[in-house]
């Protein structure tokens, strides 16, 4: 009965260490801010997601900019179509408070590293970065 005890604590005490270690291996999601300067200095290829209405979006945008509704009932749905999980995102919106909301449900959805751009669109603009499709 001892020797049963025994492996049975053993074998226990295995899987509750594993199931730490595991834990401590899965990375957290971080939503970070990012400056005008920041973004201005990645490359054409990151996921830009511009989360305004459309109508806000034709008025201009940063280029290579996808632009979904965060105000959209399957907004989610959209992103995760269209954007990869596994790949950092940056978004924006006019001036950070809808990206900082879509910023959470990025992070809730599953996406690995979120960047929210401070100040948003109005914040671009006036750092004189270019727009494009200004009508």
């Amino acid at each position: 009965m001892k020797k049963f005890r025994i492996l049975l604590i053993a074998v226990l005490s295995v899987t509750l260490f594993s199931c730490t270690c595991k834990q401590k291996e899965e990375k957290e999601t971080v939503i970070s801010l990012i400056s005008v300067d920041e973004l201005s200095k990645t490359d054409n290829s990151i996921q830009l997601l511009d989360v305004r209405t459309p109508e806000e979006f034709d008025r201009g945008y940063i280029k290579n900019a996808t632009n979904i509704n965060f105000f959209d009932a399957d907004f989610i749905a959209q992103v995760t179509s269209k954007l990869d999980t596994n790949k950092p995102v940056y978004l924006y919106c006019k001036v950070g408070g809808r990206s900082g909301k879509a910023a959470t449900k990025l992070k809730e959805a599953g996406f690995t590293a979120v960047y929210d751009l401070e100040g948003g669109l109005d914040k671009w603009k006036s750092s004189l970065k270019p727009v494009t499709g200004i009508k």
